[in-house]
């Protein structure tokens, strides 16, 4: 990272570091705007988009399609529309407060969709735990969560995709093993993959999925919180085993 680029987060970071998630701040990102609340998920939000650019992709459409699923307040958007201003992207996040700041983050572009819901596997609906912040997530074991409209993966694949990103908390394996017979339509695919210490076989299937579907991929840690996994392997806040992996589709 050149010298500019750290001075460029550093400032990004003191300003975001002020919101308390109380109440509403906007700060310039790029040439764009971001509304926030909680400051420490927009600095991580930075770091990995703009600052390391995990999502970057090439692509020669004019218009290139983007589905982005879990885009939280629209970071992911942003970034989006700050590599391809022309692209088509459709956006989805199911979580009340999210989808507010998603919908106002993305007044400054045209040619978005957003939807209120969560990826899934179906489109009946589906148990939501709602946080208002980066962890909210399906959860099928219980009843007790807010009920709220899914949408079906699969429905959306029927034509070619240049970027599908998935970031769904730990939906990611039964939504991909649903639609993977279309995953050939989709050029490039970013997966966040959320897994425990005690379900090894979460992880081999989702590469089995990508075995199928000639698909092929590059795994980096996202989340290395442990500095000392063979004392400790288990996160008492969280998913014990993130990855960021990159995807992309083998003619055959």
């Amino acid at each position: 990272m050149s010298i500019k680029d750290r001075i460029r987060f550093w400032q990004f970071k003191n300003k975001a570091r002020k919101a308390d998630g109380s109440s509403l701040k906007t700060m310039n990102l790029g040439k764009h705007k971001i509304t926030f609340k909680k400051g420490e998920e927009v600095i991580h939000g930075y770091r990995e988009l703009f600052r390391d650019g995990i999502y970057t992709f090439a692509s020669d459409a004019a218009k290139p399609l983007i589905i982005d699923c879990g885009a939280h307040i629209g970071m992911s958007v942003i970034f989006f529309k700050d590599l391809f201003p022309a692209s088509r992207v459709i956006a989805f996040e199911p979580d009340e407060e999210n989808f507010k700041l998603l919908t106002e983050n993305s007044r400054q572009f045209a040619n978005i969709t957003l939807e209120k819901k969560a990826i899934w596997i179906h489109n009946e609906g589906v148990s939501f735990a709602s946080t208002g912040d980066m962890s909210s997530h399906i959860d099928t074991t219980t009843t007790r969560e807010v009920s709220v409209p899914s949408a079906r993966l699969y429905d959306y694949l029927d034509q070619p995709v240049d970027m599908l990103k998935i970031d769904i908390e730990g939906a990611e394996v039964d939504v991909l093993k649903d639609c993977k017979d279309r995953l050939h339509n989709v050029k490039n695919m970013f997966v966040e993959f959320h897994g425990n210490v005690n379900e090894p076989e979460k992880l081999k299937d989702l590469l089995e999925i990508f075995r199928e579907a000639n698909i092929d991929y590059y795994i980096k840690q996202a989340n290395d919180w442990a500095p000392y996994p063979f004392l400790n392997m288990e996160s008492k806040d969280g998913w014990d085993v993130q990855l960021n992996i990159f995807c992309k589709y083998v003619k055959q």
